[in-house]
């Protein structure tokens, strides 16, 4: 599912359809109804709306997150590598950060 819309709202990107980071009516109303189509349920533009918001924040999330030393992307395996010191060092401070957010630690 993902991929598919993904790949739509990418559709949408090369078109123009998207201004200031927002897709335009037009746009949600095709992708709303491809995506229905493909899957043959009923998803709203608010569903794909929300997807998009939570995609665009695990993007962040693992944009951050390959921006530190000694992560990789791992093409082959398709997921974020490290060593595990590394992982576990971070996280501990993901934990700390969760327990006590005023703290920043990274």
């Amino acid at each position: 599912m993902d991929q598919l819309f993904i790949n739509l709202m990418l559709e949408h990107v090369r078109q123009g359809s998207m201004v200031d980071q927002r897709f335009n009516k037009q746009a949600w109303s095709d992708m709303v109804s491809k995506f229905s189509a493909a899957f043959g349920s009923q998803h709203d533009q608010f569903v794909l709306e929300r997807r998009f918001m939570n995609l665009r924040k695990l993007f962040g999330d693992m944009k951050n997150l390959l921006d530190q030393s000694g992560f990789a992307w791992d093409d082959r395996r398709h997921m974020i590598i490290a060593g595990d010191s590394l992982w576990n060092a971070y996280l501990k401070v993901l934990f700390l950060n969760l327990i006590m957010p005023t703290r920043i630690m990274w």
